[in-house]
């Protein structure tokens, strides 16, 4: 049984250098009316949080390993990382690791984590179902067992690194013909997978040579928020665009503050230098708290109030708006329970009455 009710897709013991007291600033971007406070103090507790975020069921039983995992591989080694930059200590292959893993990670766990994930399985969705129909359009499918069968192998076969549940169907046509439906589902277990496959597999195709650590000038303080870690592509051009992938591109580059006066950096691609740490320009600090912003999904958190916040974003007073986005997320894990898990029992218990099926 799950034990972590309130998870944090931002930890808290990353906000707790931007908290006092363990109260953040928070300046939301979504708020019900004008009245409400241009920033207000939250407890570190209760923000970029959501009930039973990471919790999934596992032979009927609520399962929380996630939180496990996140709490050993990633916040319990964060402080030790962070000790480290702040005392500008060389950093070894170890700590450039376990901030590969750190950033993708962080990327992919929070909300809009979710939807980028889920839009990378959606896209490759057609072209596993593409493949799976040029495999079973040379069989003669004549009933629903022999279909059940070819599901069971379909289910077996899998890479383990598979994100999309796949239920098939055989329907009657005309001309003693049948058509096949191919049913999936995208939503919190795919996004699951695609955190697990991110921790265990993905961040290894970084290395130190990817990473560098920027420091603030004297009196120019740093933002962060509930999406911490930003991605920019830029055109042949120069100019500047988020996007959901490509951490490897040449045009790419990374930026994920670590405190108020660290950022953690992707080394341009066309730089050849050693140095781990180099300092900003307070020009810098305003644009990357710029693109912090614009990044933000919900919130961005502040050790300081800073009004500049207005001029990068203008919050949307809009209580209805508020509502409807309040009730989204409560009803996260509920619309999990209530819709994924009956269609996936429904995939598996097709699997499993055919169990025993022949190669096909």
């Amino acid at each position: 049984m799950a034990k972590v009710k309130n998870s944090h897709y931002v930890p808290r013991v990353y906000l707790k250098s931007w908290s006092k007291d363990n109260r953040i600033y928070t300046y939301d971007l979504f708020v019900p009316h004008k009245k409400s406070p241009l920033w207000k103090g939250n407890s570190t507790r209760f923000t970029s949080s959501e009930k039973y975020l990471y919790a999934y069921y596992d032979n009927n039983d609520l399962n929380d390993a996630f939180e496990d995992i996140f709490s050993k591989e990633i916040e319990g080694h964060y402080p030790k990382l962070l000790n480290k930059i702040n005392a500008y200590e060389k950093l070894e292959h170890d700590d450039f690791e376990f901030i590969s893993k750190f950033v993708l990670s962080q990327y992919y766990r929070t909300m809009k984590g979710y939807k980028r994930l889920n839009d990378i399985v959606e896209n490759s969705a057609p072209n596993i179902i593409e493949n799976l129909f040029d495999k079973l359009n040379s069989l003669d499918l004549k009933n629903e067992e022999e279909l059940q069968q070819i599901n069971n192998k379909i289910e077996a076969s899998k890479p383990d690194d598979s994100l999309i549940p796949l239920n098939l169907e055989l329907l009657p046509n005309d001309n003693h013909t049948s058509l096949l439906k191919f049913e999936t589902m995208i939503g919190k277990n795919t996004w699951l997978e695609g955190l697990n496959y991110t921790i265990n597999r993905l961040y290894k195709r970084f290395d130190s040579k990817d990473w560098q650590i920027a420091s603030a000038p004297k009196n120019s303080l740093l933002l962060t928020s509930d999406d911490p870690v930003i991605l920019i592509r830029r055109d042949k051009d120069g100019y500047g665009y988020f996007t959901n992938r490509g951490f490897k591109a040449e045009n790419s580059r990374v930026y994920f503050p670590l405190t108020p006066t660290k950022i953690l950096l992707s080394k341009d691609r066309n730089e050849d230098s050693q140095t781990q740490y180099i300092l900003l320009s307070k020009e810098d600090v305003d644009e990357i708290n710029r693109l912090t912003v614009l990044n933000a999904d919900l919130k961005v958190y502040g050790i300081e109030k800073d009004d500049k916040v207005i001029d990068y974003r203008t919050r949307i007073e809009n209580e209805e708006l508020f509502k409807e986005i309040k009730n989204m997320r409560e009803q996260f894990h509920s619309n999990y329970e209530n819709i994924e898990i009956p269609f996936i029992k429904m995939s598996h218990e097709n699997t499993l009455k055919f169990q025993n099926a022949k190669d096909i």
